[in-house]
């Protein structure tokens, strides 16, 4: 970052919307809500003041976490492009999305700030050259279930930066215990070429460098009950000497002020910022000359689940779900969707809505199981996903197999799906 005193700084978008997101994230997870935070977008530079541009995501990112039902999920998801008609332009896309949120009328007094942003009352974003700007908020019921979405679309002077890091397919391992499922930050990683591995504890992890299996490039542990600051220590002693190390910890942890002067702990607060996986990655191989862009690399053994929803919020929030429960989400609007990319790519099942137009999902499912019996189509189970009144008779007589009610929950979710893949999940 360059400072300039009159002007203000050249900033990366990720970075600042990290940056207001810690706290937010922070104080959810401690409240006992899950969150997925994610920012898809390759390095920017635009010019910002910004603090006022970083209090102003703080209030909008807080004030719609009081519109989220207490225990609820949480999606924060941001990216970038450049605008093809105009390079010197830059798209910015912000969406806060939730499936379990109260009625509006319940809303307390936190989310008049963020009704007032809606509504240009205010809007100090703080970005000089604003060309356009499209913001909504979005809240309905579907059943008695609830959803909302905020979705901020701006269009400002900057540029992406070259995507000069590239993990070459280095591995990477993450321990993460609830409520830090690590699924966010395993797809960033793998975006820069990292492969990566999940561990549920560091004992877990111990472990595993006893199995005789090649040792991680960068091992990355979050701190929970388990996971101290301590057992962290533990696992970084067993570790060869050129291993990356993050301990990451949420903001306003008592960690930070304890262990502050012990910098063999590596620590970080989480969300982790673009730079700082930018940084870890171009220190694998030193800071050559950017190459190629970094391509996703396949994560071998991670089942590919369909989601079909015409409600964008709960597509959104499914693909979280999906994610955190371990799972690659395809999403798309409807049936005629869903039929096209099973044909280009058959998943290993399919979360279906069943209150769809024009094509619902008793009519997608009838049209895909069609084209599996003539052999088009590999097959895959169909799960309903439904916030309407339908039982298991009429899912089952549709050749479903089985239903989910709306709003998804994690653990609801990562069971049926166990079931149904019980037996392709033990051959992978």
């Amino acid at each position: 970052m360059w400072i300039d005193a009159a002007q203000g700084i050249d900033i990366d978008w990720g970075e600042v919307f990290t940056l207001a997101a810690r706290p937010v994230v922070a104080d959810c997870i401690r409240r006992g809500w899950q969150v997925h935070f994610d920012c898809d977008c390759p390095p920017t530079q635009l010019q910002v003041k910004v603090p006022v541009l970083q209090a102003t995501l703080y209030r909008v990112m807080h004030g719609f976490a009081q519109a989220v039902r207490p225990g609820g999920f949480i999606v924060a998801v941001s990216s970038a492009e450049a605008l093809p008609q105009d390079p010197g332009l830059l798209q910015l896309d912000l969406r806060l999305a939730s499936s379990d949120a109260l009625p509006p009328p319940q809303w307390p007094a936190g989310t008049a700030a963020l009704d007032a942003f809606v509504h240009r009352r205010q809007r100090p974003w703080g970005l000089p050259g604003l060309r356009s700007d499209s913001t909504r908020l979005l809240n309905g019921a579907e059943g008695r279930a609830h959803h909302v979405m905020f979705h901020a679309r701006l269009v400002v002077p900057g540029r992406l930066q070259p995507a000069d890091a590239d993990a070459r397919g280095a591995m990477a391992w993450l321990v993460a215990a609830p409520p830090h499922p690590g699924a966010p930050l395993a797809a960033r990683l793998q975006r820069l070429g990292w492969q990566t591995r999940r561990f549920e504890s560091c004992t877990a992890a111990l472990q595993a460098l006893g199995d005789g299996q090649p040792m991680p490039a960068r091992v990355v542990v979050l701190e929970s009950q388990a996971d101290t600051a301590d057992e962290a220590l533990r696992l970084w002693q067993a570790l060869p000497a050129g291993t990356q190390r993050m301990f990451g910890v949420l903001s306003g942890s008592a960690t930070i002020v304890r262990q502050q002067h012990r910098p063999e702990l590596h620590l970080h607060v989480v969300p982790v910022s673009a730079n700082e996986l930018l940084l870890a990655t171009r220190a694998l191989h030193g800071d050559g000359p950017p190459g190629d862009p970094p391509t996703l690399l396949p994560q071998l053994a991670v089942p590919q689940v369909l989601v079909v929803d015409d409600d964008e919020t709960n597509r959104i929030v499914a693909g979280a779900l999906l994610a955190h429960a371990g799972f690659d989400a395809v999403l798309v609007p409807g049936g005629l969707e869903a039929i096209a990319a099973c044909e280009r790519q058959p998943p290993q099942a399919v979360l279906m809505d069943i209150d769809m137009h024009p094509m619902d999902g008793f009519e997608t499912t009838r049209q895909l199981q069609a084209l599996q019996r003539v052999g088009r189509l590999a097959p895959f189970p169909i799960l309903a996903a439904t916030a309407g009144q339908y039982d298991d008779d009429r899912v089952a007589a549709a050749g479903m197999a089985g239903l989910i009610t709306k709003p998804l929950s994690l653990p609801v979710l990562q069971q049926e799906l166990v079931r149904v893949l019980k037996g392709s999940l033990a051959r992978r």
